[in-house]
């Protein structure tokens, strides 16, 4: 299981690193108003232009909330994992700062699409950060 946790911690860093190098080759990208998904389409992606982008907002938004619905059914899990308790407080940080980025990308999404792109890397940083902190309370909790 410390191995699980180990490669859980791994490709949070790979997801970081990939998105740092990909944000960076095309020159017109802008991290505070373009979505990620930004990247895949266009001239430096490899989808077209159509309607993959009311798609991706769909897709993606309904992401979000699967993967925040998993993280406060865990963040109630872990109240009662006695090895996770050093991150429970991180964690549920990680939970409130994803949750407060999945209400600013719906107000960006319909009332200020120009900060659209900073508001998804606030909801991606309660997403991974909880992640990254529950696979290092679980490697820690294996290792004894």
């Amino acid at each position: 299981m410390r191995g699980v946790a180990v490669l859980g911690m791994a490709l949070v860093v790979l997801y970081i690193a990939v998105d740092v190098v990909l944000q960076s080759l095309p020159p017109h990208y802008s991290v505070i108003s373009d979505a990620e998904s930004n990247l895949a389409v266009g001239e430096f992606g490899i989808a077209p232009t159509t309607t993959t982008g009311a798609v991706h907002v769909a897709f993606a938004t309904t992401g979000f909330l699967c993967a925040l619905a998993g993280m406060l059914l865990l963040a109630v899990w872990m109240r009662d994992a006695g090895r996770l308790a050093r991150v429970r407080r991180a964690a549920t940080g990680f939970v409130a700062l994803a949750a407060v980025g999945l209400v600013l990308l719906a107000v960006s999404i319909a009332w200020a699409p120009s900060v659209l792109g900073l508001t998804e890397r606030v909801c991606l940083a309660g997403i991974l950060g909880w992640a990254f902190v529950v696979c290092w309370g679980a490697r820690r909790s294996f290792r004894r």
